[in-house]
């Protein structure tokens, strides 16, 4: 992406750095740990690897894991996507992902794959849908919890059809 981003002109990159910065999901520092921790290149997954490791000792326990894409700067003149992220100056933890990980299997800078997870499986959007309905209607962890719960109740005493031929019988 850099690569890329560097190739073109100053008008086309000035267009593009704006629609990046917009999007820097990808560019939170556990994202990259993930990405980094997996990949080929041995001199980036050690660099993961010390950086999974930092942020093993210095935990910051059950705090909310929120991301702010404002306070995440991505550096557009980095040779590689490890270096997008100033490492010194941004608060970090280990990646929830990453937690059945052994630390030794971390410091050996041994290549990690990661298990396949869906995200965008029908009942993950399905979810999405139940969740925005409910935050729109109560305020609270507890009271979204408990109507979610209901829902998803309610939502198992509903006959379902099947099949089409058992719609049509």
């Amino acid at each position: 992406m850099l690569t890329l981003y560097k190739k073109l002109d100053k008008t086309d990159q000035s267009v593009v750095h704006s629609v990046l910065q917009n999007n820097s999901y990808f560019c939170h520092p556990e994202n990259i740990l993930l990405a980094a921790i997996g990949d080929e290149d041995e001199n980036i997954r050690k660099i993961a690897c010390e950086k999974m490791m930092e942020a093993r000792k210095t935990h910051f326990g059950d705090r909310n894991r929120c991301f702010d894409k404002n306070s995440i700067k991505i550096n557009f003149t980095s040779e590689s996507y490890i270096n997008m992220v100033d490492w010194e100056n941004v608060d970090f933890d280990s990646p929830p992902l990453l937690q059945d990980i052994t630390s030794e299997t971390i410091a050996s800078n041994a290549q990690v794959i990661l298990p396949h997870y869906p995200c965008h499986s029908q009942d993950v959007e399905r979810n999405i849908k139940d969740v925005s309905a409910v935050c729109g209607k109560v305020y609270g962890h507890d009271s979204r919890h408990s109507v979610l719960i209901q829902m998803k109740k309610s939502k198992l005493d509903m006959p379902t059809v099947k099949t089409k031929a058992n719609f049509l019988h």
